[in-house]
């Protein structure tokens, strides 16, 4: 078995024996662009209708001959393009990453907020939230922490010892560099298969290991496990790639339309004897009649022409055009899982109020993912700083939650406050609550809808009348 003390402690030197493949037993682990070959093939079963004079299930059935087609990884190279020069891919990636982070985080039992301003003052938020950026458009990210313990950066974090968090540092998937003993190999440990250690190739210094458990990692699209023995399907998928058919397809719509535009009015002009003017190489006199044409429409609004001549405009019908564009504009939606409305800013229509319930599944999304993907990465930090010796275990116990990315406008708040005002109203009446209750529960610390009620022996100054059998 390899040593890899001497390779966790010098990162330069690992990436440089791998990269040299001197060293067997030390190789980088690269994207394998032959993955098609190890995907399994399936068999089919013969059922379904059969109709040949329909064409059903026969020789003249089109969609038989419909097949899927598997396609490679889209290339770091193309991310990085649709990165910095295709708005829509950008938007997509965006606009989720924002939506779940835009209205910030709530630490449960921190009363005083003391680990709530820790985290503010880390930039937090702005750190979590470059990273799932970064792992939704390059398919992973990790967030160093800089956690003060008197250990090193390769070293495991020592709980105990933990004096404060100094610092974030974010790193996209393609700031980091895997090799075969990056790995943990004892099967024993509950991190094994997994990175005991991550290689940070910076792109301006020099590269370090960090131990996993100063790590925050961001995972993208979970793959097959045909396909994650990938160093790039470790970190799983960017979003982009399943919808890279659909945007080609979309922006290749809109450079249709544009180069459409070019020809919206073609001006046609029939002169005498042209063919035989073309065979006769009489290039000036055709260039001289068209631009007398043009010259004498340009300064006297007019036309001047011989009477044999004759001049029109044709215009394209741009009818329907639409209606392919919101079809397109429908798909990317629906495939992207972001309503028309955030994407393109404007809402296609419909009955029912189609566009509201749109965005409502759409901010449930938004909460899952707070919930499964970001609140896990985030309790992670929130613990870190509790257990630290800045702050001595001052919160007991807490916990971690994305705030909802729905907001109420001030009606919507105003009715609610009202409905709310009316049930605490007749609850008093029924002597359910005291008014000291009400006020405490909804004015205190800020308006809440929650109520905690004491035992009927706690409470002061509330009589209960029970009726007699």
């Amino acid at each position: 078995m390899i040593d890899k003390t001497k390779y966790i402690k010098d990162a330069s030197l690992l990436v440089k024996t791998a990269k040299s493949s001197r060293n067997k037993d030390i190789r980088q682990l690269t994207l394998n662009d032959s993955r098609n070959s190890i995907l399994p093939t399936f068999r089919y079963l013969a059922d379904g209708w059969r109709n040949l004079l329909a064409g059903l299930d026969g020789s003249t059935a089109k969609n038989k001959y419909t097949t899927y087609r598997t396609s490679f990884a889209i290339t770091d190279s193309v991310l990085y393009a649709l990165w910095t020069s295709n708005g829509m891919s950008r938007k997509i990636v965006n606009a989720v990453a924002d939506d779940s982070t835009r209205n910030g985080i709530s630490v449960e039992n921190d009363s005083e907020h003391l680990l709530l301003n820790k985290f503010k003052k880390l930039g937090g938020l702005k750190n979590i939230n470059e990273a799932d950026k970064y792992r939704r458009h390059f398919g992973g990210a990790v967030i160093v922490m800089g956690i003060d313990d008197g250990g090193e950066l390769w070293e495991e974090v020592r709980p105990n010892a933990i004096k404060e968090i100094s610092w974030l540092k974010v790193y996209s998937r393609t700031d980091t560099f895997f090799t075969t003993i990056n790995f943990t190999e004892d099967i024993k440990s509950e991190n094994y298969g997994q990175p005991e250690f991550y290689t940070i190739i910076p792109k301006y210094t020099t590269p370090f290991n960090v131990h996993y458990t100063r790590v925050l990692e961001f995972k993208g699209l979970p793959v097959p496990t045909e396909l994650d023995n990938d160093y790039r399907y470790y970190w799983g998928m960017s979003v982009v790639e399943p919808l890279w058919e659909t945007l080609k397809k979309n922006g290749a719509a809109l450079e249709n339309i544009d180069q459409l535009l070019y020809e919206l009015t073609i001006a046609i002009y029939k002169i005498k004897d042209l063919a035989k003017m073309i065979c006769e190489k009489k290039w000036d006199d055709i260039k001289t009649i068209i631009n007398t044409v043009d010259m004498s429409k340009s300064t006297i609004h007019a036309i001047i022409q011989d009477a044999e001549d004759s001049f029109q405009r044709d215009s394209l019908n741009f009818g329907g055009v639409k209606d392919i564009l919101e079809v397109f504009m429908s798909i990317l939606s629906g495939e992207s899982e972001v309503p028309v409305s955030r994407l393109y800013g404007k809402q296609l229509g419909g009955l029912n109020n189609e566009g509201q319930n749109e965005t409502r599944i759409y901010y449930d999304m938004i909460q899952a993912r707070q919930a499964n993907d970001l609140e896990p990465i985030t309790q992670i930090l929130i613990d870190y700083i509790s257990i630290s010796k800045e702050f001595a275990n001052k919160v007991k116990d807490p916990i971690v939650s994305y705030n909802s990315p729905w907001q109420l406008t001030q009606k919507e708040e105003l009715e609610n406050r009202k409905t709310q005002s009316d049930i605490d109203h007749q609850q008093i009446e029924d002597q359910m609550i005291s008014p000291e209750q009400a006020a405490q529960n909804r004015l205190v610390d800020g308006y809440s809808y929650e109520m905690a009620i004491e035992s009927f022996e706690e409470q002061e100054g509330l009589t209960v009348t029970v009726p007699k059998e």
